[in-house]
């Protein structure tokens, strides 16, 4: 398999009452609800031996659309994930 570089940008997540993610807060105080997402898939973590975790998620974006993202959460810190070309 050829090798890639992800370009993952830190955001912010709050967790709704079940402990679920609920919304991404970027850095810049933009905020986007999650209305969908996929299983949780360990990955290799960069920063320890723990592995991270990936899962897909749809956000709204409005006007009554979703994209998809990834989301990683690596020992305790959450990222946005997209592939640098």
């Amino acid at each position: 398999m050829e090798p890639f570089d992800l370009n993952a940008i830190e955001v912010n997540v709050e967790m709704d009452q079940n402990d679920l993610p609920e919304h991404i807060v970027w850095n810049d105080g933009r905020v986007f609800k999650i209305v969908s997402y996929g299983a949780v898939v360990p990955c290799p973590s960069k920063t320890g031996p723990e592995l991270a975790t990936v899962r897909d998620v749809f956000i709204a974006v409005g006007h009554g659309k979703t994209t998809r993202r990834s989301l990683i959460c690596d020992n305790g810190i959450w990222s946005i994930v997209s592939v640098k070309k």
